[in-house]
């Protein structure tokens, strides 16, 4: 392989195993940890499940989070790795009236509601959960009302690409709209626990407040000859 291609902007390090591929990704220099790696699978589906639940009760749209916390570190692992292995994200939407709280806890292996990993979301007559295989919905005393298992939507969604690619139609989970909003949500949050600050997000701009946390919204510099492009 060429390692310098592989290595791309990110600075030029001497070749270790343990920073290469499976692990990449709990370095800063390569990767977003575990909250974009596992995490934008939770929260896109979690953002899924209350946007549903908002329009089905004609309640204001999610929108961004106005505002952002992040509490974790290495808790449990004594190894290389630079991202959190415990963390917790707190997503405030106002406009909305709702909060997302996405948990991280990768050295752990106690299932919640039943399911290894999910998402649930909570109103006042219930909530409904949703794991890789099924999803279930509870009452407000907490009694299964519904249930349904369904399969591996690998298939569906290579299907629906290919599709997409005939027709030059968006994807059912298009970049723009889907995609985008859920990776951010993952950088939204490491910012803020790099940042150890509650972070207030400009949607308009892609700014934070304070003004010391827009440094993690890209790296410190980009190795050449590559760049960063303007849009």
């Amino acid at each position: 392989m060429n390692y310098d291609l592989w290595l791309g902007p990110a600075p030029k390090r001497p070749f270790n195993p343990n920073r290469f591929h499976g692990t990449w990704r709990w370095f800063f220099d390569y990767g977003t940890g575990d909250l974009g790696n596992d995490g934008v699978h939770r929260l896109d589906l979690a953002v899924w499940g209350l946007q549903t639940a908002l329009k089905a009760a004609g309640s204001s749209p999610l929108g961004w989070p106005q505002r952002i916390s992040a509490l974790g570190g290495k808790y449990y692992f004594d190894d290389a790795q630079q991202w959190p292995d415990t963390l917790m994200v707190t997503y405030d939407f106002p406009q909305a009236q709702c909060l997302i709280t996405y948990e991280l806890r990768i050295w752990n292996p106690y299932p919640m509601h039943g399911e290894g990993e999910g998402a649930a979301v909570y109103g006042d007559q219930g909530y409904v959960v949703f794991g890789n295989h099924r999803w279930r919905a509870f009452d407000a005393r907490g009694r299964l009302i519904r249930q349904q298992r369904r399969q591996d939507p690998t298939v569906q969604h290579v299907r629906n690409f290919l599709q997409a690619m005939r027709t030059r139609k968006p994807t059912t989970a298009d970049l723009a709209t889907v995609g985008h909003y859920s990776s951010m949500l993952c950088h939204l949050g490491n910012c803020a626990w790099r940042a150890k600050a509650t972070l207030e997000f400009d949607p308009q701009q892609y700014r934070f407040r304070p003004e010391k946390a827009n440094r993690f919204l890209t790296r410190p510099e980009y190795r050449r000859p590559w760049t960063l492009p303007e849009v």
